[in-house]
């Protein structure tokens, strides 16, 4: 597969877009500077090829051409990867593995340090890779190695398996030993069991004996806690706890129903009088009064409204006259209708015809500056009109036939001069030097092609006998040519008034053609100046004659504007399109007329609508002082104070009354409420003093109900208060001996139920007998040591055997002795079959590789040899730590044939190295992955700056040896370097 083109837009890595185009079959080298994005091209080509290793957002298309000569576009953006062949979506072809993408590209990091540690990752993982496939095809593909490294390897003698089996044979008979003292222990088992059976029923009564005594202690406390309740008051049981706290609350309020109550009543009293002493009419209210306001509130905007009416019709008035001095009292014809759309058509017509005068001055004064004053066109023009023709025309038509006849009779002259010399000169110099090494070669050489030295030299007179005559042949043709273009050069160098010398030579004639070239320039200048002079009159003329006829138009039509306003006759048009009158004439003044007379017809409106909305708001005045003064007088007896008064008093006047109705109308409503919360007071203070004689009761205080007080002084209060906190005090007391006495009485009940299972134990509990209790207590916790004692040495005894029974012991341990015996043999037996392995795989290795030899060392031994002039040999083999590397033979002479490991060669050597190497591998690779049916598709190869180190002669050798590759192979190569000497050597050696 071929590489046709690059474009790549965005890629991690590069700062800016690249493209590369127009790749060609064989070697190319592309050249830039460092860091401009040259190994980027690498990159971005693996991107497409291979997405899934390069993963990340990329913009990337490559114009590819397959070995088929079918080219293909690939493009990538983002992740996303579309192959295109002949206009449609196309499959991917089969590429080589990821694996060899590496094999496709050569750094100069490669060549400076060979070791994976040195390069980059991928030089490294494609050197293991490389050395380990061709390692497998030195053994067949097996891989000996692996095989070898699993053969187990004995870690000891044997003397670890011995001591296992000695261990395992002691613990067997420890065991045994155990076995036989645990069956006797087993054999008692029977008569312990009888005995704990008889202990059990002797320790049962144990657990009831603490039973017996807790009841014994409960009915005890019940009879101190019914005692303590009996004494203290019955009333007790119908408090709360609260009582203090109650009592505290109701005499507040009761204090402060009392208070309310006063307070309450002297102010009723005040808002009685303050609603008394309002000296307004009982028909006046408040919905009237602030209707009143409002009308006061519209009497003052109209009175404002009607001023400023007054000053709009006096504004009117003063238009009026100052635009009838400026029409000088000679009013607008009534016929005519002056609108402001005439007007501004006036203004505009004015100003347009002041633009159009000021473009016909501008025009006249470029048309003076070309130097065209009115009359014909020039000579130049004319000579433009005819098609260029003239004077200019037929000198520089002359002078470029005298120019290209003079270049042609140059080029003949040199051409024929230098050749025939410089071939004469190399004929010369061959048939010398044929003949020189033939004389000298000796007569009896062995494998020469001659037996004698003449027959050669006799061949080589003869070469140089005929390229003298070819030489001869030239030089007469070369002087035909040279004359006809000298007869030629004659007539034009005539005919464009041009002295040729009578001797022309190479250098008379090059000095000849630089001044007719430096003519022609000059008369080109010339023409083009001429040319662009008459383009600007013509254009400048077109400009003048549309704006004659705009000034033209402007002029009819303020003319017919006049005549019909009655202004002022038309005025006459000249030729050029101007009014016949002075600037200033009737034109700016009819304009200024025609603004004056439309500002009359505006300011006569005004003051007409003006007056109109002054009789108006006088009319609405006057309605609503009536209705505002006729409420003031129904409220205040001076009535004839307010007729004259303005609106801003009569509103003052009108707000005074209305809030002094509010104030009377507040105090009506206060005194109404104040009477409804006196009510709701006395009801309050009856309620607390009901609260306290029903609390009273509660506390039996007085004893007795007919002693209670109707009316609670503070004294009362006071003795109710000290019973009430004597009571609360005592209420914890008598509840937490309530609660003792309940959880007693059932505790007994329970325990009395238990105990029914041993009535003995019951009865001296009922009865308080704790000696008694204590006797059967002692009697029943010594038959429950004894069950205890009985019970823990059967549990023990049983475990055991249980133990003994599930891990079976005594088999494991005889299996355990039996595998240390047979762990001991097997060692004995792997030690023996793992020598004699190793030393077979030796045997094999030895022998295989001598007889085999992959196809692609083979084929990279040949090209290194022809890479290096058969200086050097390919090698592959292992060092020291038996890891297999390349290398070299230096078979030049003085070497004595030494081996040289790839770190020792030279640059250019190692490249060479290299390139044969990765070469070889790649396209035996291809062929390996290749199949019938789907062939793979090879890839270019990259060098990245790959010979910047070498020196010119070293360099010469591996650009000689890829010339070679791509010949003999079809194989791309694709050159990278930052340096422009480095494509200067490409191109010497492509010559």
């Amino acid at each position: 597969m071929r590489l046709n083109a690059v474009r790549i837009d965005s890629l991690p890595g590069l700062a800016g877009p690249l493209e590369v185009e127009r790749l060609q079959p064989g070697v190319n080298v592309i050249v830039g500077r460092n860091a401009s994005g040259k190994s980027s091209l690498v990159r971005a080509l693996a991107a497409v090829l291979y997405p899934d290793r390069h993963a990340g957002q990329a913009a990337v298309r490559l114009e590819l051409e397959d070995a088929s000569g079918r080219r293909i576009t690939v493009s990538r953006l983002g992740a996303q990867v579309e192959w295109q062949g002949g206009g449609r979506v196309a499959e991917r072809p089969n590429l080589p593995p990821v694996d060899l993408l590496a094999a496709y590209l050569l750094r100069l990091e490669d060549l400076i340090a060979l070791q994976p540690s040195a390069g980059s990752a991928d030089a490294g993982a494609l050197n293991e890779h490389m050395s380990q496939r061709l390692r497998l095809e030195l053994t067949g593909g097996v891989d000996l190695r692996a095989l070898r490294d699993g053969i187990p390897k004995p870690k000891t003698a044997g003397q670890k398996e011995a001591t296992a089996l000695r261990r395992a044979e002691s613990a067997l008979a420890k065991l045994r030993r155990e076995r036989d003292a645990l069956l006797q222990r087993q054999e008692r088992l029977a008569e312990d069991r009888e005995a704990r059976t008889v202990a059990e029923a002797a320790a049962e009564r144990l657990r009831w004996v603490g039973e017996a005594r807790d009841l014994v202690a409960d009915l005890e406390a019940l009879s101190r806690c019914q005692a303590e309740l009996a004494a203290l008051p019955p009333q007790l049981e119908r408090l709360t706890g609260e009582e203090s706290e109650d009592l505290s609350r109701l005499r507040q309020k009761l204090v402060a129903c009392a208070r309310e109550e006063e307070r309450l009543t002297e102010a009723l009293a005040a808002a009685e009088r303050d609603a008394s002493t309002a000296a307004l009419p009982e028909s006046l209210t408040a919905g009237e009064a602030v209707r009143v306001v409002d009308r006061a509130k519209e009497l003052c905007r109209l009175e404002q409204k009607l001023e400023q009416a007054e000053v709009e019709a006096q504004a009117a008035t003063a238009a009026r006259e100052a635009a009838w001095r400026r029409m000088g009292g000679v009013p607008a014809p009534a016929e005519t209708a002056i609108g402001p759309e005439v007007v501004d058509r006036v203004e505009r017509l004015v100003h347009q015809q002041l633009v159009v005068r000021a473009r016909l001055s501008t025009i006249r004064r470029g048309l003076a500056a070309l130097g065209d004053h009115g009359t014909s066109p020039s000579a130049s023009e004319e000579h433009r009109a005819d098609g260029g023709a003239g004077p200019l025309g037929h000198r520089l038509e002359a002078l470029r036939r005298c120019r290209t006849d003079l270049a042609r009779w140059w080029e003949a002259r040199s051409s024929v001069g230098r050749l025939g010399k410089g071939a004469l000169a190399v004929a010369l110099a061959l048939a010398g030097a044929g003949t020189v090494l033939a004389l000298a070669a000796p007569s009896a050489a062995a494998g020469s092609l001659f037996a004698e030295p003449w027959p050669a030299a006799v061949a080589s007179g003869a070469a140089a006998l005929w390229l003298l005559l070819c030489l001869v042949s030239s030089l007469r043709s070369g002087s035909a040519a040279g004359r006809a273009a000298l007869s030629d050069l004659q007539r034009s160098a005539a005919a464009a008034d041009v002295s040729v010398p009578s001797h022309l030579t190479t250098v008379s004639a090059a000095r000849l053609l630089d001044e007719t070239s430096a003519q022609v320039a000059q008369l080109e200048r010339e023409l083009a100046r001429e040319e662009e002079r008459s383009r600007e009159l013509a254009e400048l003329r077109v400009n003048l004659s549309e704006a004659t006829r705009e000034a033209q138009r402007t002029a009819a039509e303020l003319g017919r504007l006049r005549t019909v306003h009655g202004f002022a006759p038309t005025s006459a048009v000249g030729e050029d399109g101007e009014p016949a009158e002075a600037e200033g004439s009737p034109d700016a003044g009819f304009a200024y007329w025609l603004s004056a007379a439309l500002e009359h017809g505006r300011a006569c409106s005004r003051l007409a609508a003006a007056q109109a909305t002054v009789r108006d708001l006088e009319d609405r005045v006057s309605d609503v002082r009536s209705e505002v003064i006729g409420f003031l007088g129904r409220s205040a007896p001076t009535v004839s104070d307010w007729a004259a008064a303005g609106g801003t008093d009569v509103l003052t006047a009108c707000e005074q009354v209305s809030s002094a109705i509010a104030r009377r109308d507040a105090a009506a409503r206060e005194a109404t409420d104040l009477r409804r919360a006196l009510e709701r007071a006395v009801a309050d203070r009856r309620e607390a003093e009901r609260s306290l004689s029903a609390l009273a009761r509660r506390l039996a205080h007085p004893e007795d109900e007919s002693a209670q007080p109707e009316v609670w002084s503070p004294a009362a209060l006071d003795d109710l208060a000290l019973t009430a906190r004597r009571l609360v005090d005592a209420l914890p007391g008598w509840r937490q001996a309530r609660t003792e006495e309940a959880e007693l009485r059932t505790r007994v009940d329970y325990r009395r139920q238990r105990l029914t299972e041993d009535l003995e134990l019951l009865a001296a509990a009922e009865a308080r007998d704790l000696a008694a209790i204590e006797e059967l207590a002692a009697l029943a916790s010594a038959a429950d040591a004894e069950v205890q004692r009985l019970t823990e040495k059967i549990n023990r005894v049983e475990a055991e055997v249980q133990l003994a029974e599930g891990k079976r012991a005594l088999e494991e341990a005889s299996a355990d002795a039996q595998r240390a015996r047979d762990d001991l043999e097997a060692h004995l037996d792997e030690a023996l079959e793992a020598s004699a392995a190793r030393t077979l795989l030796d045997v094999v290795e030895e022998e295989h590789e001598s007889a085999v030899r992959p196809a692609a060392l083979e084929r990279a031994r040949s090209w290194f040899s022809r890479f290096t002039h058969d200086d050097f040999e390919l090698v592959f083999e292992q060092d020291a730590d038996g890891e297999w590397r390349f290398g070299a033979v230096d078979k030049r002479a003085g070497a004595g044939g030494s081996r040289l490991a790839a770190s020792e060669l030279s640059t250019g050597t190692r490249a060479q190295l290299l390139l044969a190497a990765r070469l070889a591998f790649a396209l035996d690779a291809e062929r390996s992955y290749s199949t019938e049916a789907m062939p793979v598709e090879p890839l270019p190869f990259f060098l990245d700056e790959a010979l910047t180190t070498s020196d010119p002669e070293r360099f010469s050798q591996v650009a000689n040896a890829i010339f070679d590759v791509s010949q003999e192979t079809g194989r791309q190569f694709i050159y990278l370097s930052a340096r422009d000497e480095d494509a200067e050597l490409w191109r010497d050696v492509a010559a």
